[in-house]
């Protein structure tokens, strides 16, 4: 049987032995990460205590996890980084971690992805969306590949529906670039909540007025009602400001934005 042309690079990678992917992982890995060649050529090459911590963070962890200084991390250094970190949090306090009404930055993307998601499953959305805008890089991209193999281990795992839920993600996502195509292919009911997202996005603050909100809404053209915009706030836990005051203007609006 002929491997069609197309699918010859997925044959011989999964031809090829394990030592051999992973030293394709390792010098990609020392290509794309310029620190870690550094790190690999002094810290650890000319100290040992660097590689006896570095030996017992292989065995022990911690395991990766995002926001992390690992270069310092594996070389036993990162306490002074812990304690400025820490020391940072508690000057700026949970409103400054928080700025969007209670809401970190990454919270309100991902629930900016979720509306633009609807139905399908987010994970997938997002790995669909990501492939695409790296375009020819994806294949090169070490998160990316983490996260296809997790998508294929859940197919595998029995979760066979994400193979629907990845086509329909690729022609939602191609849709999204056609300006005219958004709003159809979001919805009316979560259009206005993405919408909002990104008003709340573009303008931190402690907690937001509802009625600025929705002049903010009308002011693009949807009407919303104020009940709604508050059942929005308090279901994403987004706090609102219920001190009194005049909105600002629909025309005001236009100027910002």
């Amino acid at each position: 049987m002929r491997v069609s042309s197309k699918s010859q690079g997925l044959f011989e990678r999964v031809c090829e032995d394990d030592d051999s992917a992973k030293a394709a992982i390792f010098l990609q890995l020392c290509r794309d990460w310029p620190a870690l060649r550094s790190w690999l050529w002094h810290e650890f090459a000319k100290d040992e205590s660097v590689r006896n911590h570095f030996a017992q963070t292989l065995k022990k962890g911690p395991e990766p996890a995002v926001g992390v200084h690992w270069l310092a991390e594996f070389s036993g250094m990162a306490g002074p980084w812990r304690i400025e970190r820490q020391r940072m949090i508690e000057k700026l306090g949970p409103r400054g971690l928080r700025p969007y009404g209670g809401r970190s930055y990454g919270e309100i993307t991902k629930l900016i992805r979720q509306y633009q998601a609807g139905a399908l499953d987010l994970g997938t959305f997002m790995l669909a969306r990501e492939w695409l805008n790296a375009k020819g890089a994806a294949k090169d991209s070490l998160r990316l590949m983490r996260s296809a193999a997790e998508f294929v281990d859940a197919v595998v795992s029995g979760k066979t529906h994400l193979l629907s839920h990845f086509e329909k993600s690729l022609q939602l996502v191609a849709l999204f670039h056609n300006k005219a195509k958004r709003r159809q292919t979001v919805g009316h009911a979560n259009w206005w909540k993405l919408q909002l997202l990104i008003y709340i996005l573009r303008n931190p603050r402690p907690s937001y007025p509802m009625r600025e909100l929705r002049v903010y809404l009308a002011s693009i053209g949807l009407v919303i009602n104020l009940d709604e915009i508050r059942r929005f706030c308090r279901l994403n836990g987004i706090e609102r400001d219920t001190r009194g005051g005049r909105p600002r203007s629909k025309r005001t609006f236009r100027e910002c934005h």
